[in-house]
C-alpha cells in the first residue's frame, strides 16, 4: 500500500477518534523525520526538531479539530506557540509545493 492509500485510508476512517488520529500522524512523522516521540515532545529548538513538531501542531490544530490550546497542552507549548507554527506551516507550504505534497502525506 501507496503511502498516498494510507492517507486516503484514515482520512476516510470517520469513527477514527482525533485522539487516534493525533496518535498515527505523530508516528508518521517520527518515522518520516527519524526521530524518537520524546525528542518531538522535548523543548529543544533545534531545527531537525523544530519542523516535524510545527507540521504536528499545525495538522493538530487545522485538520484535526484541537483548539490552540489543547494542541499546545499536547507537547507542553502554549496556544501562541500552535498559532505561530499553523501560520508558519502553512506559508511554507504555499511557497513549496515539496513540502505542500510532503505535509499532505504527513496529515
Amino acid at each position: 500500500m501507496s503511502i498516498y492509500s494510507k492517507v486516503d485510508f484514515y482520512q476516510q476512517q470517520p469513527n477514527l477518534s482525533k485522539e487516534r488520529r493525533t496518535e498515527l500522524l505523530i508516528s508518521r512523522v517520527i518515522k518520516k523525520y527519524k526521530i524518537t516521540k520524546e525528542e518531538l515532545l522535548s523543548d529543544t529548538r533545534r531545527r531537525h526538531i523544530v519542523e516535524p513538531r510545527q507540521i504536528a501542531l499545525f495538522a493538530m490544530h487545522k485538520k484535526y479539530g484541537y483548539t490552540s490550546q489543547g494542541a499546545g497542552d499536547y507537547f507542553g507549548k502554549d496556544h501562541a506557540t500552535v498559532l505561530y507554527a499553523s501560520k508558519n506551516i502553512k506559508g511554507i507550504m504555499e511557497t513549496d509545493k515539496e513540502f505542500n505534497r510532503l505535509v499532505n502525506e504527513l496529515i
